[in-house]
């Protein structure tokens, strides 16, 4: 259990032709996520020596939500 922080801020600029029209759309796309806090639980199970199961969700309070799955196996 914990706390992940992320402060991101992302700027898009482009334009797009429409086309047989000759017409052409600039854009600008400024994005930034809208609490940085979000709570974290996770768990990973070793089943033996080669195989293992890890799984964390994010997003218990804060608006981000996630979810991360894994299994791994060594040789």
């Amino acid at each position: 259990a914990g706390a992940s922080y992320l402060d991101s801020d992302l700027r898009v600029t482009g334009s797009l032709a429409i086309p047989e029209t000759g017409v052409t759309i600039d854009y600008t796309i400024d994005q930034s996520n809208k609490d940085p806090w979000a709570g974290v639980l996770g768990a990973n199970w070793d089943i033996n020596g080669r195989w293992s199961i890890q799984a964390e969700y994010n997003g218990f309070f804060g608006s981000r939500d996630s979810i991360i799955a894994s299994v791994g196996w060594r040789f």
